[in-house]
Parts: C-alpha cells; structure tokens; sequence
C-alpha cells in the first residue's frame, strides 16, 4: 500500500468563502435559521474578527491523502 499527502491553497475571497460554505453538507441540511447563523458567524469571523475585506484574497490550506494499493 502505497501512500502520499499533498498540501496545498487555495485563494479566495471572504465573498468566494462564503458561497463555498453554502456548498457543504452542514449548511446544506441545515434550516433557514441555521444557515443564516452559519453565515452571519462566518461573515463576523473574517471581516470584524480577523479584518479581511469583502474582496480580500485569503489563502486556504488544503491537505490531500491519497492511498494505492496493487495487486501482489
């Protein structure tokens, strides 16, 4: 078995971050008062808490696991 991790970023804006969160399964299952939440949280964290910008590039860090198995 064979295995690698790869890291790497993504940049996107606080407003491209946004709209990413909507694409996760959370958010999705989520009712109207917990997505407007999730988003209202998220919106305080990075502009008010952390001071990006609407139009801010933010890198994202990612980590990638892959695995490979063979055949003996």
């Amino acid at each position: 078995l064979e295995s690698h991790v790869t890291r790497w970023e993504d940049s996107l804006s606080t407003a491209d971050i946004m709209e990413l969160t909507k694409s996760r399964s959370y958010y999705l299952r989520a009712g109207g008062a917990t997505r407007s939440k999730v988003l209202a949280n998220l919106d305080w964290y990075l502009q008010e808490h952390l001071g990006h910008a609407v139009d801010e590039d933010i890198s994202l860090p990612y980590l990638t696991l892959t695995w490979r198995a063979t055949k003996a």
